[in-house]
């Protein structure tokens, strides 16, 4: 197992790559019962018991899904798969706390779940970005296990990455003011005037990670299982940016 310095330098790390996703500090005189049970990860993780912190989380997780708390989901979501990463085994860590996430989603509904769509987004992106030598040297095979991401080729990746993005582009999103989330996303109140609701949020990041390189221009991921049902075809998305207004 890696050592604590490393694990916490790995544990910070899957919060960057969410980009402006942030666990941040409220300032509420009153304590409502989730202040009182994150204060309580903060001790347990102050006091490197990553595994308590972890039990104290999924409680966390358990109540935030059976009130529809949306933020608490997400927060939840974000803690479960850093100290997931943070316990498993060197060269498992960030395939493990990518798989959790992805197992967790369909567990979500309403705005937690194309948030954490966007979340899994970039963190297959930033998986395959950092391993792309080894996995570009992988011959294209739909023989991979689904389980095991040391297996899959290019296009899996592609597949998931590309995916994922669109899934987080969600019309309920509309509805929902950024200043809604502020505990999670940084100076949420302060970007209303670029992205007043969550939709504006999602779009931006999810058009800014799939023209931020090249990599998805030569899409061609083939599932035989849908029989390409929902191969990324349509050529309407590379439209000039007033065909969409």
């Amino acid at each position: 197992m890696k050592s604590l310095i490393q694990k916490t330098a790995f544990f910070l790390s899957i919060s960057l790559i969410a980009g402006i996703f942030t666990i941040a500090q409220t300032n509420i005189n009153k304590k409502d019962k989730y202040e009182t049970l994150w204060e309580e990860v903060t001790k347990l993780d102050s006091q490197s018991l990553p595994k308590s912190a972890l039990k104290k989380v999924e409680e966390i997780y358990t109540l935030a899904l059976s009130e529809n708390e949306d933020v608490q989901i997400i927060k939840s979501l974000i803690y479960i798969t850093q100290y997931t990463a943070v316990l498993e085994s060197e060269d498992k860590d960030f395939e493990t706390a990518i798989l959790k996430l992805e197992s967790e989603i369909p567990k979500t509904s309403g705005a937690a779940k194309p948030i954490l769509h966007l979340l899994l987004a970039k963190m297959y992106s930033q998986y395959y970005s950092t391993n792309s030598y080894s996995i570009n040297q992988r011959s294209v095979t739909y023989n991979f296990d689904l389980n095991d991401m040391q297996t899959w080729d290019k296009t899996r990746f592609q597949d998931k990455i590309i995916k994922n993005y669109l899934l987080a582009i969600d019309k309920s999103l509309n509805d929902i003011l950024i200043k809604d989330y502020k505990e999670i996303i940084i100076n949420a109140e302060n970007s209303m005037p670029k992205f007043e609701t969550l939709l504006d949020f999602v779009a931006h990041s999810a058009i800014k990670g799939l023209t931020s390189i090249g990599q998805y221009r030569r899409y061609y991921f083939n599932d035989n299982f849908t029989q390409n049902e929902d191969k990324f075809t349509n050529n309407s998305f590379f439209n000039n940016a007033e065909d969409f207004t």
